[in-house]
């Protein structure tokens, strides 16, 4: 995204640009929950709000690491 995108042709920030960077930023992140919902997530798992879904894959990568390493931290 250039400077020019946000500031417009006459150097300033309008409300307008603003809102349409923001929109460019927050867009990935969306795509990217859609499609973890759609191809990797199922059951229960991919019906839930992204907060449970956060606790219940970060508890699972804990598991794997505490199994990997002996101990109850991951490195």
């Amino acid at each position: 995204m250039s400077a020019r995108f946000v500031a417009g042709q006459d150097g300033f920030a309008t409300p307008m640009n603003m809102m349409r960077a923001w929109l460019e930023l927050s867009l990935p992140p969306l795509d990217l929950l859609a499609w973890t919902h759609i191809l990797l997530l199922e059951g229960e798992l991919a019906a839930a709000e992204p907060k449970k879904q956060r606790y219940r894959l970060h508890a699972a990568a804990y598991t794997c690491g505490s199994l990997r390493t002996g101990t109850g931290e991951t490195s």
